[in-house]
């Protein structure tokens, strides 16, 4: 039982780090592609 308890703990903090994960990796993507916008728009992007 107790080690039920604690397989789930460590699963739940396993699942919050790959949220954040995914998070940051999802703002990164966000990131880059504001830049390849920006520098489609100014005529820098070949």
């Amino acid at each position: 039982m107790y080690s039920l308890v604690n397989s789930m703990k460590n699963h739940r903090q396993h699942h919050l780090a790959n949220f954040s994960m995914n998070l940051m990796l999802i703002h990164t993507c966000q990131k880059i592609r504001l830049v390849k916008f920006h520098m489609v728009i100014s005529g820098h992007f070949r």
